[in-house]
């Protein structure tokens, strides 16, 4: 039995269900569209995005000591392993809003994506336990970790 590829465990995670980490605790409704649209064009803000990305940081560098990570910050196949905090963080904060960055962890093969012009994560493939613990930890970092009521 062959070994899978990091593109065969992401092709495998992208038709798994997914969870967002937000700023928010759950999808506005349709009504309110426009007030979310005018609070959004506010926190892409590049001073208010960087507070956000911060906060994703230190999420990610704090999952980190619970299982390995691996990371692409360009949308690539080239993942780095075992990555310092601080470059960690400062890839993250400085992402360009034509960025991608991605997280491969080993326990479990969770993966998660953030797109440069985003103020969310989208997290994919994480079981119970592991959604149990980014919840605590987006929480920590005044995040919120939600599932989408409907998926395409």
């Amino acid at each position: 039995m062959s070994r899978k590829t990091d593109a065969d465990i992401i092709e495998d995670l992208l038709n798994k269900d997914y969870r967002i980490i937000d700023i928010l605790p759950g999808r506005v409704d349709e009504k309110n569209a426009r007030r979310y649209f005018a609070a959004e064009k506010y926190f892409l803000k590049e001073e208010n995005l960087k507070q956000i990305r911060k906060s994703f940081a230190h999420l990610l560098i704090k999952l980190n000591c619970y299982f390995d990570m691996k990371v692409s910050f360009d949308n690539s196949d080239i993942f780095q392993t075992d990555i310092e905090p601080e470059l960690l963080a400062s890839k993250i904060i400085d992402l360009p809003l034509n960025g991608f960055f991605r997280v491969l962890a080993d326990k479990d093969h969770i993966m998660i994506d953030l797109d440069g012009s985003d103020t969310w994560m989208t997290v994919y493939g994480a079981d119970e336990d592991t959604a149990r613990l980014i919840k605590t930890l987006a929480r920590s970092e005044g995040l919120f970790l939600w599932t989408p009521e409907t998926q395409s």
